[in-house]
């Protein structure tokens, strides 16, 4: 593939499971979602199936066939910032690597989430093209975003996924536990299944700078990994009590795509020290000012 001038959601990869890329991200303020629940006893989890006749986004180009398993991935997903997908012939820019092979084009509402859009386009893109090689319905070369722009097909079969499989409980216990164990409050937590499953967790918390100097690895170890455990992909957005980004994490995991992005709000970069892609004339993060 050539893409000149298009940049992938992040790291993301095909066909090999890659450490998440650790960034630091410039995010504005995240309105706290409704549907708060505490990190502690009950299931704050929304089941987030919708039926496929009910899907509002809006997809163009298919056949019958391709608009069906669109439907029931979204479906399955719940409720997305994704309002359109239109499936068609590959472009200038794409050598797919077997005939026929369609490119899908997502388009997304604007949102402040914007690393949101990315993780449900990736795992929507995942998703149909691994249906359309089940199912035998013509290969996905790659897709599209209005910023990314993503190989999902190769020369080789993707190699089988040997991960252990997950339950939905599982994830949503170690998610609860997590919270529960770290401090945080659990404001929302969906778990859908565009494939396997996957889930989405914002956190909220009374002090940034001490959670994420002492407290986050606590909720992060004891959330199954990626890498070992069958599920397609962990979002996870930690605001402040006034709603403000604090940390963020957003990765996927699968056959022919994985990898992800995550960071700190710029003045609390140093109390979670990561990555940090920069040139070497730019300033490093102010202190953490918790010790």
């Amino acid at each position: 593939m050539t893409w000149p001038g298009r940049i992938p959601y992040e790291t993301l990869m095909r066909g090999r499971v890659i450490p998440l890329a650790l960034l630091a991200l410039v995010l504005p303020g995240c309105g706290a979602e409704t549907q708060s629940s505490h990190g502690g006893e009950g299931s704050p989890t929304a089941v987030t199936t919708v039926d496929p006749a009910d899907v509002t986004t809006k997809i163009v180009g298919t056949t019958p066939k391709q608009e069906a398993v669109l439907g029931e991935i979204l479906g399955a997903l719940g409720e997305t910032v994704i309002e359109e997908i239109r499936v068609a012939p590959p472009g200038d820019g794409w050598t797919p690597f077997r005939p026929h092979s369609v490119v899908i084009h997502l388009k997304t509402a604007k949102t402040e989430e914007s690393a949101r859009a990315g993780w449900e386009t990736a795992l929507v893109a995942e998703a149909f093209e691994a249906r359309s090689r089940e199912l035998h319905l013509q290969p996905v070369a790659a897709y599209e975003t209005a910023s990314d722009g993503v190989a999902l097909d190769g020369p080789d079969e993707p190699e089988p996924d040997e991960r252990k499989p997950i339950t939905r409980k599982e994830i949503e216990s170690a998610i609860v536990s997590g919270a529960k164990a770290s401090g945080a409050e659990i404001v929302t937590l969906r778990i859908g299944q565009p494939r396997h499953f996957a889930a989405a967790v914002t956190l909220r918390v009374d002090d940034p700078a001490s959670f994420l100097k002492h407290r986050l690895h606590t909720f992060l170890e004891a959330v199954p990994s990626l890498s070992t455990r069958q599920y397609d992909g962990l979002y996870v957005l930690v605001n402040d009590r006034k709603g403000k980004y604090v940390w963020l994490s957003a990765e996927t995991v699968g056959e022919t795509i994985s990898g992800g992005t995550a960071g700190a709000r710029p003045d609390l970069e140093a109390c979670y020290p990561t990555l940090r892609l920069g040139g070497p004339d730019d300033k490093p993060p102010p202190p953490c000012p918790v010790d």
